[in-house]
């Protein structure tokens, strides 16, 4: 969906189902600032094309990595340290910040409504 690339100020990297939930929500506001990318490769993770992809935004942009799941499960657990390193070298020590859920021992609120609530917050925050 991104046309001009100088134009982003946000790159979103997600995994899985959130993806579509970001990328309709962008569509829905209009987010043209916004970049998604799918990272559906978890092990090994494909370092060179990522760094390839990252590298080619501005290093000005906010780097963020997006997922339904609780902080303390999903893809970021076991994968953010190899992911804030390979962002910092492809975008010139750019940080990469969590956006997601808060670390539960749970996968769910236990209520839909809080559950979709708690989307809906950090789908908003995601895309800035």
């Amino acid at each position: 969906h991104v046309t001009d690339k100088t134009a982003v100020t946000r790159v979103v990297l997600c995994s899985g189902k959130v993806y579509y939930d970001l990328d309709a929500a962008r569509d829905d506001r209009g987010a043209d600032h916004v970049a998604l990318i799918r990272v559906e490769q978890l092990y090994p993770l494909p370092e060179a094309q990522l760094k390839e992809i990252l590298g080619t935004y501005s290093r000005e942009a906010s780097v963020v990595w997006c997922q339904e799941e609780p902080m303390n499960q999903g893809a970021w657990y076991s994968i953010q340290d190899a992911m804030r390193r390979l962002v910092s070298l492809a975008m010139f020590g750019a940080e990469l910040r969590y956006v997601g859920r808060t670390p539960s021992a749970s996968v769910s609120a236990g209520y839909t409504a809080l559950h979709v609530q708690e989307q809906e917050t950090f789908i908003s925050a995601a895309l800035g």
